[in-house]
């Protein structure tokens, strides 16, 4: 099982959509007479901060608005104050200690530089806006001059400025506000309430939406609070073979009381913090839907001179119980008596239990159809008159060899003739099994589990006595017994050159195996190198020669263990010439908007034709815009818009349709 997470919010995204031309790397927002800018962090050792800078439709200088640099937080106390208890993410961008006070030039510059960690940092920063303002990277310009006004961002490194982001010019005429989320759903379930709402993914890459707060109210009428402390991300989750949906986002609101009314609303964030106005208000009331589970931990008492019998088990189900006598003959069912009665209790009392007898007790939870569940472990109870004896003491488990060796100290009452052991593997060790059908006569037993994966196995052990009275349990004593067999040898199932490479395909190996290791030899058995490492069960290799090749796989576990290799599988390897691609691959505007596109081969290639493709931005359906024979090196596309980034991609291909790599270019037609 693996978790992979994608950010839908990158850095490289954070423009607002058509409304921003492609060279601008400033996000903006303009809203009740206040245009909020915000850029990409500098990586530069020795930064001292930002100039903003703006010129008015007309102007012909720059204006600069800050007199001091923006510069980021380096001060402990002032973070804290500046972030409150967000202050310990945002040292733990840069790995500053506890110990240290200050940020250092060159703890920042290797966050930054690191693509990984600057890409967390500003996922981060959009989420939680205030870190942004704590890295020196966002501007509130109240009120600018004119309607039409462009910005640059200068950075000032050394004391040396240079300019670092720009933003073209914009028009201020009309206030922006976030957009409102739709499609609200929500439903219920065991104190529980699952929401979802649709993913506005044009509005996501641009920065207008970077997250969501989740408000909750027991009142139609409010008030609400907000339930998530921290932002939620847009993000598309896969697991396993499960993916969640790229076009809507979801959220549960745990630890609620069933059969209250809770009313929810949604609202979008901005990358600078502002919220939208609120979704439409649903409500939820959550119940328990639940289906039964097995009862567990169940227990015979004595109850005066009966037996009380108890057991957990969902307080929503009906019960059955089973008993039979000196453990002989089939277990009859005592509770309820008809099939058309029902019994919900956790605890029943056995009334028609005699001392001088031995019982014992099953029990079974039942659904509303009458869909019994599996039954719960079997409890016995010797029922006399005489005192249980006393358990043994300093109970030892030690995993050897495979099994585990139990000793203890023998019990200090003197009629016990011999000991039972029960076994418990499940996480919280409740579930006990026995080990033994005959009381153990000595003082230690060696446990040989089937299961030999490593898990820890917990044990108690029971005095009896004479009346075959059982003390209670001693002290559970516990032992890891680690893995040490190794996975099932894989079987290759298909190996062939497939192209420019050799396709191979095996069988899936038995236990929890992590890696596959795929080998190669050349000619002859010996001189084997690993060419590759996997999770999954085929792999492509492409060696550096032709020749006669032997490939092999061999499987190893999360314990480090490894199988014996699979059969060797030989073949002959013969590279083959890949078609060229297209260089100098460029766009120009005609004078009615259309796009000509151009392009050439290397020295002396032909190929069979060409094949290209366009889309407007990263969410587009990429389009065919035609196929062309190997002589004709242009193109001209006459269905394009003014002002829409496209991006072209190209490929040749040769007689026998094998196809060179992709090219690809940007463009975008401006009004002439």
């Amino acid at each position: 099982m693996y978790h992979r997470i994608t950010y839908l919010i990158l850095l490289a995204l954070l423009t607002f959509g058509q409304r921003v031309v492609a060279q601008n790397d400033v996000l903006y927002w303009y809203h009740n007479d206040t245009l909020h800018l915000r850029w990409i962090p500098a990586s530069d050792k020795g930064l001292e901060g930002y100039h903003v800078m703006r010129k008015g439709n007309g102007e012909t200088s720059w204006k600069t608005l800050n007199e001091q640099p923006i510069k980021h937080q380096t001060n402990r106390a002032e973070v804290e104050k500046q972030l409150g208890h967000q202050a310990s993410l945002y040292w733990s961008f840069f790995k500053v200690d506890d110990q240290s006070n200050t940020l250092s030039d060159d703890q920042y510059a290797a966050a930054m530089t690191d693509k990984k960690t600057a890409s967390f940092i500003g996922a981060m920063s959009l989420v939680n806006p205030k870190i942004g303002e704590a890295l020196g990277v966002v501007h509130h310009d109240s009120k600018p001059d004119g309607e039409v006004v462009e910005y640059k961002i200068q950075k000032v490194v050394n004391g040396v400025r240079t300019d670092h982001a720009s933003l073209s010019s914009i028009n201020l005429k009309e206030s922006e506000s976030v957009p409102v989320p739709t499609g609200f759903i929500a439903g219920s379930g065991h104190e529980r309430a699952r929401l979802e709402w649709n993913k506005n993914t044009k509005s996501l890459s641009s920065g207008q939406i970077v997250t969501y707060m989740v408000y909750r109210s027991t009142s139609v009428l409010g008030p609400f609070q907000r339930v998530n402390p921290q932002g939620i991300l847009p993000v598309t989750i896969t697991s396993g073979k499960t993916k969640s949906s790229a076009n809507t986002q979801n959220y549960v609101d745990d630890y609620l009381v069933n059969g209250q009314t809770y009313y929810y609303q949604i609202r979008n964030v901005n990358a600078f913090g502002y919220e939208s106005e609120p979704s439409v208000t649903l409500s939820v009331t959550p119940s328990d839907n639940r289906a039964p589970v097995a009862p567990n931990q169940v227990s015979v008492d004595r109850y005066g001179n009966r037996l009380a019998l108890s057991w957990n088990g969902s307080d929503s189900s009906t019960f059955r119980i089973w008993r039979r006598t000196y453990d002989q003959g089939a277990f009859l069912r005592t509770v309820p008596a008809a099939d058309n009665l029902t019994y919900r209790e956790n605890r029943w009392v056995d009334y028609s239990a005699e001392p001088g007898n031995v019982y014992q007790y099953v029990v079974q939870s039942v659904s509303p159809d009458g869909t019994g569940t599996s039954n719960s472990d079997t409890v016995r109870f010797v029922f006399t008159d005489l005192n249980a004896p006393n358990p043994p003491t300093k109970v030892v488990a030690t995993a050897k060899d495979g099994k585990i060796v139990l000793n203890w100290t023998a019990s200090s009452t003197q009629t016990v003739i011999g000991y039972e052991i029960e076994r418990a593997s499940d996480d919280q060790f409740n579930t006990r099994f026995s080990l033994n059908s005959t009381v153990i006569k000595g003082t230690t037993f060696t446990d040989d589990p089937e299961d030999r994966s490593s898990r820890k196995y917990g044990y108690v052990i029971y005095a009896v006595n004479e009346a075959g009275i059982r003390s209670q349990p001693s002290e559970m004593a516990k032992a890891n017994l680690p893995d040490i067999d190794p996975p099932s040898a894989p079987v290759i199932t298909y190996l062939n050159q497939v192209d420019d490479s050799i396709q191979i395909v095996w069988t899936k190996s038995s236990n929890d195996v992590s890696t596959y290791w795929v080998e190669r030899s050349a000619k002859t058995k010996s001189g084997w190198v690993s060419v590759g490492q996997t999770s999954s069960t085929k792999h492509a290799d492409r060696p550096d020669k032709d020749g006669m090749y032997n490939y092999r796989i061999t499987a190893m576990d999360s314990s480090k263990n490894r199988s014996t290799p699979s059969q060797l599988v030989p073949v002959d390897f013969v590279r083959i010439a890949r078609t060229p691609a297209p260089i100098k691959f460029s766009a120009a505007q005609q004078e009615n908007n259309d796009v000509v596109l151009s392009w050439q081969l290397p020295g002396g290639a032909e190929v069979n034709g060409f094949v290209i493709y366009r889309d407007a931005g990263s969410n587009a359906t990429r389009i065919l815009v035609k196929e062309v024979n190997g002589k004709t090196f242009t193109l001209t596309d006459y269905y394009t818009k003014q002002n829409v980034s496209y991006r072209y991609y190209i490929r040749a291909y040769d007689s026998g349709g094998r196809e060179s790599s992709e090219v690809s270019i940007s463009y975008q037609p401006r009004k002439k």
